[in-house]
């Protein structure tokens, strides 16, 4: 019976204290809700302020677009930034380095066996062997320095590609900015036509008094090399 009574007290404690708490809750003020600029507008069925909310709605949408296509360019130009340090720093390594009169020297010489294979009439099979084993050497030779003036160049192309992914990337910029202005000269719009107060209206979407962040491109993407051939000195 004590442990029951016991029980019993501890369970009426915790009701008077859930009641007292309720009844303190209660007597406190509800806060007013925010409502954003958006929701005032809905709410005045103020048609000429309707009619700036689509406008509103569409400037919103160019500038989603925009954002989303400087995303891509963004990723675009952190690979091209990667793929184009890899291949300066192979092209440009001093014994990667062609040497043009090698490289004369070996084409004179493949047309040159090649010729003779063809138009001579007496030759032996171990003649032809022999001929036949030093064209395929000078091809393999040949088809290196070839890699790598494809890639010398494809190095010139990267750099092309780099200046004009950044010079987009600044254009929609700043059209972002220029939709930025207008959404604050069409929100301005809708206050005069309401009479809002501008600090006691919240914020509206997107707004935001942090200062832009200076974009600075990182290499996040790994570059398949496969394509770059180890050219030996020969």
């Amino acid at each position: 019976m004590k442990k029951e009574s016991l029980e019993a007290a501890a369970e009426g404690n915790e009701k008077s204290t859930e009641d007292k708490e309720k009844k303190e809750d209660s007597g406190k003020p509800e806060q007013p809700k925010i409502k954003s600029i958006n929701d005032i507008i809905e709410e005045s069925k103020n048609p000429e302020a309707l009619a700036i909310k689509e406008k509103i709605d569409a400037v919103k949408k160019d500038k989603f677009n925009l954002m989303l296509e400087v995303k891509g360019l963004r990723r675009r130009l952190n690979y091209k930034l990667t793929e184009g340090e890899a291949i300066s720093k192979f092209v440009n390594d001093e014994n990667n380095q062609i040497d043009p009169k090698k490289f004369a020297y070996l084409k004179k010489l493949k047309n040159k066996l090649e010729f003779k294979l063809s138009t001579e009439a007496r030759i032996s099979l171990y003649e032809e062997k022999d001929i036949i084993r030093k064209i395929n050497i000078i091809s393999t030779q040949l088809n290196d320095l070839y890699k790598f003036q494809r890639l010398k160049r494809k190095s010139g192309y990267i750099v092309k590609d780099i200046e004009e992914l950044k010079t987009k990337i600044n254009e929609d910029n700043n059209k972002i900015a220029n939709l930025n202005k207008s959404l604050d000269d069409l929100y301005d719009q809708v206050r005069r036509i309401l009479k809002i107060n501008r600090r006691n209206a919240e914020r509206k979407p997107g707004e935001s008094q942090a200062p832009k962040r200076k974009f600075i491109p990182q290499a996040t993407q790994e570059i398949n090399l496969e394509d770059i051939a180890v050219i030996k000195k020969k």
